[in-house]
């Protein structure tokens, strides 16, 4: 960002308020049943508490830090649509990027049914 420039950021604040975060652990959950659970990264539960956000964005050199909350519906064309977009919403997580292509197409599978 540029100095004097604006920037948005967002975080949900819990992780059942993040639809393709549930719909990633069900698929999850039904593509690898034997798996161990993840669990999010700390950097996560620090960004998604609207005080320690905007701390973290100070401390990143933000000048004016405004933290606010709102709500809102997210709704996908289809289940089809997201698993075939899996690596736009998931591309940013540990746990999918160390999948092989192999276990992702499982992953996609299970993504159309429970979505």
């Amino acid at each position: 960002m540029r100095p004097g420039g604006c920037g948005c950021v967002a975080v949900w604040t819990r992780r059942e308020g993040a639809p393709p975060v549930v719909a990633f652990h069900d698929a999850y959950r039904v593509a690898f049943p034997d798996a161990a659970p993840h669990t999010p990264s700390p950097r996560i539960a620090r960004l998604s508490d609207p005080v320690r956000l905007a701390e973290e964005m100070r401390k990143a050199g933000s000048g004016e830090v405004s933290v606010r909350t709102t709500s809102g519906v997210w709704e996908a064309p289809s289940p089809e649509w997201v698993a075939d977009n899996m690596h736009r919403f998931y591309g940013q997580f540990p746990v999918y990027t160390a999948m092989s292509d192999e276990e992702r197409a499982h992953l996609r599978l299970a993504m159309k049914s429970v979505t």
